[in-house]
């Protein structure tokens, strides 16, 4: 893989062979995954979905076991799915699917259900693979979603950054200041906060551009943004 191919980023999953010969974390995948799902949001018609992605975001985060994880794949049963996907052909379970003409609408709620269903899956690369050929067929058939591509590419280098031009983070960026910011964000989702942080770097000392742009972009942001996680230590 190329820079340029990496910053493309649209119609290839052999991406993720690349960032786990890079070495990047099952955790960074796994919180790619769970970002992917959450693009999803207004067609999410069961609550069997919203807590899939939780427990995987959890797991990710380490506050669940992996026997945890696994017992939530049996609210995926096939015969459930089936159910429900007949169901859809005929009426919308959500106000944004019922906008949708019926052959849209069940692909749609079919391709969102079997994201969150390879959320949990027990390998994180095999999660943020699926996760994300889900939520590009989901979006693929949404009226309007021409950003849809861009959108999930900026969650991906939300996370992983640049790979090409890594950026070497100096500990003595990390003042109280910084780190209380940088757990504040990453606890409470506070991401409007970014530029607060790009603030407290810099009267740290930090001058990174990379690091400085990130924080002040207009970007998509989530949890296992590669600055945040390189203040608080993630991998």
């Amino acid at each position: 893989m190329t820079e340029q191919e990496w910053l493309q980023f649209s119609a290839s999953d052999g991406v993720f062979d690349y960032l786990r010969a890079t070495r990047f974390s099952a955790r960074k995948a796994r919180l790619f995954a769970v970002a992917c799902c959450r693009t999803l949001g207004p067609w999410l018609s069961e609550t069997v979905c919203h807590t899939a992605i939780d427990r995987s975001e959890q797991f990710a985060d380490g506050d669940i076991t992996k026997q945890a994880l696994a017992e939530s794949r049996k609210d995926f049963p096939a015969a459930k799915r089936f159910q429900l996907r007949t169901e859809c052909e005929y009426r919308g379970f959500t106000d944004a699917l019922q906008l949708l003409p019926a052959n849209s609408r069940v692909i749609v709620w079919s391709a969102s259900w079997d994201a969150c269903h390879y959320s949990i899956r027990a390998d994180g690369w095999d999660a943020a693979r699926y996760c994300w050929l889900a939520a590009s067929v989901a979006h693929d058939h949404v009226p309007l979603q021409g950003e849809k591509a861009g959108l999930l590419r900026r969650v991906l280098h939300d996370i992983f950054g640049n790979p090409f031009c890594p950026v070497t983070f100096d500990p003595r960026w990390r003042s109280s200041d910084v780190l209380g910011l940088a757990r504040a964000i990453y606890d409470d989702k506070a991401f409007d906060r970014m530029p607060i942080l790009a603030d407290a770097l810099m009267d740290a000392g930090c001058a990174d551009e990379q690091v400085l742009t990130h924080c002040r972009g207009d970007g998509r942001h989530v949890r296992g943004c590669w600055v945040v996680d390189l203040v608080l230590g993630k991998e």
